[in-house]
């Protein structure tokens, strides 16, 4: 028996390192899968979006952490995940989650089990820098119409959804001068001239330890 002991010290070792290396590095709170933001660096989301406590969605300019590793993007971390991801533009949707209007990011290793719409290549002006519909007179979010179960369903296969919180239109602060721009025939990623008085949204994410 005592000659066992150090078998099971070391079959205890290891299983503690497997979980170690198992948890990536990533936040013990609620978070989204992984979406790379350049060719060797991941990030996890929050789940929701900042909101103060008249949950008001906060509106300010240049932002920090709210605590330790949450951070905002750059302008050029999200246009990676809008235009440069493999198999990038089978990765954002419009859509719509319980009536509210938006666009919805999958992970990168999103396994596509539902039957969605998605964003075709012939449908989009030849930009570099954002998707632009060209029929600009139908809805793109109505392709994608999503009940708070298939919601559920999804989010916990780690999508996000960023809705348009600007009436017609979504902002979300970026660092630097500029940020993510959301509407029903667009999709910008890095756009300049913010200002406070826009009340843009908040989401932060966290970087996937290496």
């Amino acid at each position: 028996m005592k000659k066992s002991t150090p078998l099971i010290l070391i079959a205890i070792v290891t299983l503690c390192i497997l979980i170690s290396c198992g948890n990536n590095g990533t936040t013990d709170e609620p978070h989204s899968g992984e979406f790379s933001v350049s060719d060797s660096q991941k990030v996890v989301f929050a789940i929701e979006n900042l909101k103060n406590a008249n949950s008001e969605l906060f509106s300010f300019n240049h932002y920090d952490s709210i605590s330790e590793g949450w951070r905002l993007l750059t302008g050029e971390e999200w246009k990676y995940i809008v235009l440069k991801r493999q198999n990038a533009i089978n990765l954002v949707l419009w859509a719509s989650v319980e009536g509210k209007k938006g666009v919805i990011f999958l992970p990168d290793n999103f396994n596509n089990s539902f039957n969605f719409s998605n964003i075709s290549q012939k449908s989009i002006k030849p930009w570099d820098d954002q998707i632009r519909l060209i029929d600009t007179n139908t809805d793109p979010t109505a392709q994608n119409i999503l009940t708070e179960n298939q919601w559920t369903a999804l989010a916990q296969q780690g999508a996000i959804f960023l809705p348009l919180n600007l009436d017609n239109e979504g902002g979300y602060w970026q660092t630097g001068d500029s940020y993510l721009s959301l509407s029903t025939t667009f999709i910008w990623p890095a756009r300049g001239c913010n200002t406070l008085a826009m009340k843009l949204g908040v989401r932060l994410a966290m970087d996937v330890k290496k």
